[in-house]
């Protein structure tokens, strides 16, 4: 076979006008991880690795929450904008911040009564957790907006926004930390201010343009609550499985290895972030080439999909591998051993984007009843690894117990995907359909 014929199929499916307006979602996944990555080496030699684990442990906290406050609204509004000359579009958009509102209260007592028990379970301070649900809401309010614009097929809108909270937080940090001397507060302060300036941008936006109507309407709520509802378990597991190595170490091993461990993983949440914006420009393409129910077509996107798994796969052990040797000089000494955590994070966010690519079958196909239970087990699975692991190897073990999580999500996401939506995976056949 041509080295040419291989390709061929890469260079066919990214053609059109989808792809360069996809393109745009893919660059601003990118931008965030990477201006990380270029100050690291900065923040490291200010802050220590329990500064470092604290700040982590916030993000942890502010992305369990953001699983329930908001009820996942935003994919309820992107499915009713498809019918918004049907509906009253503003009216049902005004009713899922009321929802917001409302689970936002819940969130608050649920945190006041437990502020304890959390603060002893996370190391993370109970007089601070108030910013957590700041910070929950505020995302979910910029989640609405963005949805809007991605739904109008805006994504330079869409892009900045994100480059507003991205470029603002990393400014803030380096005058906080840097220019003020600031600690771990410093950190998480810089990631929520951003945020909640944006979220009051994003009221007045809506109030400005007519999106926003003081009315309740028990039809709108109960669509939204449907529609939300059954995605919380969902969305909390897949946010868990990513995070469940942060709450061993921190209770197993201790917030200094969490801090170690935490730069590593922003490092290898490059792979993460290139798979993830990759994923938001394939899915168009992806829908549009299934649309076509044609033997040829199929091919070639199966082509593509085992070219992309095996580029990503590899490229993620060898950039990986590349890391160790360089995080002595470019980090310090003091998170030099971050390096080893790297090539397992990375590997295993290259078996979470080919998860994706095979998941998409399941979307496309309406078999998205299957993802639960997938997440579920793989969310069980990960907590046994993980805590085996880390008990036999060290807080590696929390790396090497994510990689196998995600490489089983794909294995059942590929197998129950193939028998849902037949493709010729077998492409040494050449008369299969």
């Amino acid at each position: 076979m041509k080295i040419t014929s291989i390709f061929n199929p890469l260079l066919t499916l990214l053609k059109g006008p989808l792809f360069a307006q996809a393109g745009v979602y893919m660059v601003v996944g990118f931008v965030g991880p990477l201006l990380g990555f270029l100050f690291m080496p900065l923040f490291t030699r200010v802050l220590s690795p329990e500064d470092y684990g604290l700040a982590s442990m916030f993000s942890v906290l502010c992305g369990i929450l953001a699983s329930f406050v908001g009820i996942n609204t935003h994919g309820a509004v992107a499915r009713k904008y498809i019918e918004k000359e049907s509906v009253d579009f503003p009216l049902y958009l005004s009713n899922c911040i009321f929802i917001l509102f409302i689970s936002s209260v819940i969130a608050s007592f649920f945190i006041w009564f437990f502020h304890n028990q959390i603060a002893i379970y996370t190391h993370f301070p109970a007089s601070w957790l108030w910013l957590v649900v700041l910070f929950a809401v505020g995302q979910h309010l910029i989640r609405l907006l963005q949805t809007l614009f991605q739904m109008q097929q805006k994504p330079f809108r869409y892009a900045t926004v994100s480059l507003l909270a991205t470029v603002s937080s990393v400014l803030l940090s380096l005058f906080l930390v840097v220019g003020l001397g600031m600690d771990w507060r410093g950190r998480i302060v810089s990631k929520a201010i951003p945020i909640v300036f944006l979220s009051f941008g994003v009221i007045l936006f809506f109030l400005k343009t007519g999106y926003l109507k003081f009315k309740l309407n028990k039809k709108y709520i109960k669509h939204a609550l449907n529609f939300g509802v059954p995605l919380i378990p969902h969305a909390l597991g897949m946010y868990l499985i990513s995070m469940t190595d942060r709450l061993l170490i921190v209770n197993m091993v201790g917030l200094k290895d969490l801090g170690i461990y935490s730069v590593g993983a922003q490092v290898g949440m490059i792979v993460g972030m290139c798979q993830s914006g990759f994923s938001q420009a394939w899915l168009p393409v992806f829908y549009k080439k299934l649309k076509q129910n044609s033997v040829t077509t199929n091919r070639k996107v199966v082509k593509f999909i085992y070219l992309y798994d095996t580029i990503l796969l590899l490229g993620a052990l060898g950039f990986g591998l590349l890391c160790i040797p360089l995080f002595k000089y470019v980090l310090g000494d003091r998170f030099s051993g971050a390096g080893i955590y790297v090539v397992w994070i990375m590997v295993g966010y290259a078996f979470n984007g080919m998860y994706k690519m095979s998941g998409g079958f399941l979307f496309y196909a309406e078999k998205t009843k299957y993802l639960p239970f997938i997440t579920a087990f793989t969310a069980i699975v990960n907590v046994i690894f993980s805590y085996w692991l880390i008990k036999m190897n060290g807080s590696i073990g929390a790396a090497q117990g994510t990689m196998l999580a995600y490489l089983i999500s794909f294995i059942l996401t590929a197998s129950i995907a193939g028998k849902v939506y037949k493709m010729p995976w077998k492409l040494w056949k050449k008369n299969i359909t």
